[in-house]
């Protein structure tokens, strides 16, 4: 497929900073007026569209959907490649425009779900690298049956911020995994996810994360070092 220039990402960032209306316009009308380039890179499936929310819960934002969808769209695509800005904001403009503007309908905050700069805007913020994203880790803790991380990544927005913004957990999955293990069987005795009290135990593990070489850890040793952490954060 043809992606967008860095040159031309940057273009994009003056434009839509003075005016988010330049949204209204096609891909080639961005590219008449503000003189794009393209160069060509990925391989990527353009008969695999999106498909658009019909509601504002869970289920009807499609996401889980999507994620497999876009999975499947970029076959060949790895972790280092993810992390190209210029792909996800040419398809934010292009070939997924439709899915971007039914998904985040507020213009006021179109630059941050169109752009990806860092690590946090890929895997929060930019519309369809979320997605992405998104399933390549649930894939990486359960190569036979992603889903079942899937949605649990997708179940709370703060929960999956929390979770993925600290590279002690994002960058391992090991770590990442157990932390999903331990919100799980949390859980079921009567700790339900309370975003301030997530976040507080988050701090520390990424404080271990730090001190301690926790990802050489295997997850029954993972776990039995940070459920007590868990716990105290809960009381």
């Amino acid at each position: 497929m043809k992606i967008l220039t860095s040159k031309s990402i940057a273009k994009l960032k003056i434009a839509f900073k003075e005016n988010n209306n330049l949204i209204d316009k096609s891909i080639d009308e961005l590219t008449n007026e503000l003189t794009l380039a393209f160069v060509e890179r990925y391989k990527f499936d353009q008969n695999i569209q999106l498909l658009e929310p019909t509601g504002s819960s869970i289920a009807d934002s499609k996401d889980k959907e999507n994620c497999i969808l876009i999975y499947q769209a970029l076959p060949e695509l790895n972790r280092a490649d993810a992390t190209d800005e210029r792909l996800w904001v040419t398809l934010c403009l292009s070939n997924y425009k439709s899915y971007f503007l039914k998904r985040w309908p507020d213009k006021d905050k179109l630059f941050n779900h169109i752009f990806a700069a860092n690590w946090r805007q890929r895997m929060r913020d930019n519309a369809i690298g979320r997605l992405w994203w998104t399933m390549h880790l649930s894939f990486n803790l359960d190569k036979k049956n992603p889903e079942t991380f899937l949605k649990t990544l997708l179940s709370n927005s703060d929960y999956r911020s929390s979770l993925l913004e600290r590279s002690s957990s994002a960058n391992s999955t090991v770590v990442l995994k157990s932390i999903l293990e331990i919100t799980e069987e949390m859980k079921q005795k009567g700790l339900d996810y309370d975003r301030s009290k997530f976040r507080n135990f988050m701090k520390e593990v990424d404080f271990l994360g730090k001190k301690t070489l926790i990802h050489s850890l295997n997850s029954d040793q993972i776990k039995a070092l940070l459920i007590p952490v868990f716990k105290n954060a809960y009381k």
